[in-house]
């Protein structure tokens, strides 16, 4: 029995060990994979780290350059519509609270009481309602309220002083080729603004979001370029920096996107006081089809009229401005014009021919006068046969058709 038992364990152990080793290599294995895997991980995030960091700037980049395109055109278009309102009212519209959220009956809507800015000045959010455009269009690329400042005498006083306007907005000499003068400051406008609109840029600072909820407060850009911007009770003081824009922190930093109309709105067509029916160009020029007109209307193309409508010129010119001629020499009775009078004789073909024009045919226009010739015999007679009529003329004769 002894020996039995024995055997059996000798067997049992002589199994038993390779299943263990086996265990063993196997943890050993797994552990290794695991190891591996977490390394893996590891590598891969580096890498994806590295290139996805220039990825990731070059996108903030194209965000803020799509913001700040944004703003320019809500700029345009804001002022646009101010000048739409000024042409129906003879007067600028006033701010809206800028602090109204939509659920007041009064939002969006102006309000020449309630938004004193500094002395002789008017500030708030863009009048969208009173002006019937989107809300959209006054806000910015940063989705923060546009601010409108507006002279307060050319907002609630009709019809307003083209000289009344009381904003000052200066900033860097600027050259053709965009590039700043930080040493050197201009007047833009020195203190005759009429009104400025004011995106307040990437920050926000002084100004208000979409709801009607105020971001960082002025004091922030204090003795920044942009500190004047949102700060109106030191007077209506604005600073436009159109090239010097810089987001690194410090005192150099300016964000801001301004707009500001410094004479009265102008029309490019205007209405006759004496004839209502009439317009007029009421300056400028005008070019139709033309990027680039040269004198008041300058039209690349054709130019259609009705019958009823006459088009009146005092000359008809080449399209250099060369060789002009008064249309009274088509459509006037002039002797020049006339072969029987003073008409250019041609060569003399006939020496039965007149002196003059006279019998002779027209066959072009030059130095202001009918060039005459004897294009057709004197006393020839051309006819159909008899039967048929003539459809045409062609190659100096008559076809005929029955």
């Amino acid at each position: 029995m002894y020996h039995v038992n024995m055997t059996f364990g000798l067997i049992k152990a002589a199994l038993h060990a390779p299943i263990m080793r086996g265990r063993g290599q196997l943890q050993k294995i797994r552990s290794d994979i695991n190891g591996m895997t977490l390394l893996d991980v590891a590598v891969a995030m580096v890498v994806i780290g590295l290139i996805s960091a220039p990825l990731i700037h070059q996108y903030n980049i194209w965000q803020q350059k799509k913001a700040l395109n944004y703003t320019h055109e809500n700029l345009t278009a804001v002022k646009k519509a101010i000048s739409d309102f000024y042409f129906e009212n003879n007067r600028y519209p006033c701010p809206a609270l800028i602090k109204n959220t939509r659920t007041d009956p009064e939002y969006g809507r102006e309000d020449c009481a309630g938004t004193v800015a500094a002395t002789d000045g008017l500030a708030g959010s863009v009048p969208f309602a009173t002006l019937n455009i989107p809300e959209s269009l006054t806000l910015d690329g940063w989705k923060n309220r546009i601010t409108y400042v507006v002279t307060e005498t050319q907002a609630n006083i009709t019809p307003i002083d083209p000289l009344g306007g009381l904003i000052q907005i200066r900033g860097f000499a600027q050259s053709s080729a965009n590039i700043c003068d930080t040493s050197t400051y201009v007047d833009y406008a020195p203190g005759n603004a009429h009104y400025v609109l004011v995106s307040h840029g990437n920050n926000g600072i002084g100004a208000y979001n979409a709801e009607g909820v105020p971001g960082e407060d002025c004091l922030a850009a204090t003795n920044t370029p942009e500190g004047g911007n949102c700060d109106y009770q030191n007077g209506l003081k604005f600073t436009h920096h159109a090239c010097a824009r810089s987001l690194v922190s410090g005192p150099t930093y300016y964000d801001d996107v301004l707009e500001f109309q410094a004479s009265v709105p102008t029309k490019i067509w205007a209405y006759s006081v004496a004839d209502p029916e009439d317009i007029f160009t009421a300056t400028g020029k005008v070019g139709i089809n033309n990027l680039d007109p040269q004198v008041q209307l300058d039209v690349i193309g054709n130019v259609k009229l009705e019958d009823t409508f006459n088009l009146q010129t005092g000359e008809i010119c080449a399209q250099d401005g060369s060789n002009c001629f008064p249309p009274k020499l088509i459509g006037g009775n002039e002797p020049d014009m006339d072969c029987g009078q003073n008409g250019v004789v041609g060569p003399i073909v006939s020496t039965s021919a007149p002196p003059q024009g006279g019998g002779r045919a027209m066959w072009g226009i030059a130095t202001s006068k009918a060039l005459c010739d004897m294009k057709y015999l004197q006393g020839h007679a051309i006819a159909c046969p008899p039967g048929q009529a003539m459809r045409s003329i062609a190659g100096g004769a008559i076809p005929c058709t029955s």
